[in-house]
């Protein structure tokens, strides 16, 4: 079974990136695929993701060109704290559970966590970003 995080603030604009990809998502009726929303990464999510075949992340992360889709390529060590990454939560799950799933990373760039700049634009990177996760998960 496949599971999609979508990760955010909806109350913080484009910071609420990730819930609402899960939330066109979810008017799609999708089989096999758990949907998921959460306002940040957190340990706890290990015991949901263990026994998933593909683990889909959806956020906004800061950068630039506003509303291209990136997939993080460096990964800082965050240690487990507060917020953390993906990676840790995909290192986790090797490290405790020996389970070893197919995971993307999906991530908007944006530098307005506050607002929703371009309300069309934004939409338009919503349907990429959830056209893109059904291809995956089909």
């Amino acid at each position: 079974m496949n599971i999609v995080i979508g990760y955010g603030n909806d109350l913080r604009g484009e910071d609420g990136f990730g819930l609402a990809v899960i939330d066109y998502l979810l008017q799609k009726n999708l089989k096999n695929t758990k949907l998921v929303k959460t306002f940040q990464l957190t340990p706890e999510l290990t015991l949901e993701l263990e026994h998933h075949k593909q683990i889909i992340f959806v956020d906004s992360a800061l950068g630039s060109p506003h509303y291209s889709v990136a997939t993080p390529l460096k990964q800082e060590h965050q240690g487990y704290s507060h917020h953390i990454s993906p990676h840790t939560l995909i290192s986790m799950l090797n490290k405790l559970y020996n389970s070893y799933p197919k995971y993307l990373i999906y991530s908007i760039l944006t530098d307005a966590f506050d607002t929703i700049q371009d309300e069309i634009a934004y939409k338009n990177s919503i349907k990429i970003v959830g056209d893109q996760i059904i291809k995956s998960v089909i």
